[in-house]
């Protein structure tokens, strides 16, 4: 019946043996103050005919979202990246699976409909709520 749960599915990324790993320069470091630390990262949005691309820069101790963009057209580690990877999983699980868009702008309008939300009234359980 083609039905399937709104979860994450197994991870298919998969580094490449070739591929120089870098350390992280975040281990041990207590990130204790807005604009100390940045993170940021692209996913893929599917859409009926190929994809369109979300990209966000997010303030690692605010979580903050501080920009980000749709735009058209090497996988890492997600634990490198945690705090935006989970902010892709919130707006894909919060509204773009949950919204049909045929294209590029509606898309975008939903993205910036929910970073709204989630910049000024959602709460933030790390940050007490």
């Amino acid at each position: 019946m083609g039905i399937e749960a709104l979860c994450p599915k197994p991870s298919t990324s998969k580094s490449s043996p070739a591929h120089k790993k870098y350390p992280c320069l975040l281990r041990n470091v207590g990130v204790t103050e807005v604009d100390q630390v940045w993170c940021t990262d692209i996913t893929y949005i599917p859409m009926p005919r190929g994809h369109g691309y979300l990209v966000a820069i997010m303030d690692w101790h605010s979580r903050a979202v501080l920009a980000w963009e749709v735009r058209m057209d090497g996988k890492g580690r997600w634990m490198d990246n945690v705090l935006i990877e989970r902010l892709w999983r919130s707006v894909k699980y919060e509204k773009l699976r949950l919204w049909s868009y045929e294209t590029v702008g509606e898309a975008s309008q939903l993205v910036s409909d929910w970073m709204e939300f989630y910049n000024h009234r959602r709460s933030h359980t790390a940050l007490g709520g």
